[in-house]
């Protein structure tokens, strides 16, 4: 099994042979918004608390969507999203910017009980560079040894990853003022393994 390191590394790889290709989706001002929601609920899904949350989440995704839309902005619009529509957004050219909204933390977008899509995912499925901005709408916890931000590896520039860093995250709408807290994650250009290790880890040791 691949160490943190080597994934890390092996994704960074990638991601500048795509930068030297100039792989880019297309510029922002020409391109879409990808808007994705996922369906997984801290409850399940058919109680009460769980249909609130998934309401939540399905009511910020379509509000998003229309705030843009009326901004003369081009929608792709994921409710409810599987593995394969976000492998899709992320695959597509024509997107240029993308956000996520649903549980999760810095590092994952939860999709159910035991199923996640991660930052290695995002990596793997990657075939070009993002001109604009990754948005995480989800909780900004670390919960791994290196918490590599689920969106690093699909934009161009790490300044474009925006994320809450903290590990509760929960805006009662678009207005509400904790949606302060999604910044973003990285001031520089290029990131390097030591740039992830600085925003912290869980006590876990690194797999060898």
């Amino acid at each position: 099994m691949a160490s943190d390191r080597q994934k890390f590394n092996r994704a960074m790889t990638k991601w500048e042979n795509l930068a030297k290709d100039s792989c880019l989706s297309v510029p922002v001002e020409l391109g879409k918004t990808a808007i994705i929601s996922s369906f997984f609920t801290d409850e399940p899904p058919d109680t009460e608390t769980g249909m609130t949350e998934l309401a939540a989440f399905r009511g910020e995704a379509r509000e998003l969507a229309a705030r843009i839309h009326r901004a003369g902005g081009k929608i792709e619009l994921a409710v409810d999203a599987s593995r394969d529509d976000i492998t899709s957004l992320i695959q597509n050219p024509e997107i240029a910017n993308m956000y996520v909204i649903g549980n999760g933390s810095l590092s994952t977008l939860m999709l159910d009980q035991k199923d996640y899509y991660d930052w290695s995912n995002v990596a793997d499925a990657t075939t070009h560079l993002k001109q604009g901005t990754f948005v995480q709408r989800q909780c900004g916890g670390l919960t791994r040894f290196i918490n590599v931000p689920l969106g690093l590896f699909a934009v161009s520039d790490p300044r474009n990853v925006h994320a809450a860093l903290d590990p509760a995250f929960y805006p009662r709408s678009l207005d509400d003022p904790v949606n302060e807290k999604v910044q973003p994650v990285f001031n520089v250009n290029q990131v390097d393994y030591s740039t992830i290790k600085s925003l912290g880890s869980v006590h876990l040791p690194e797999i060898v």
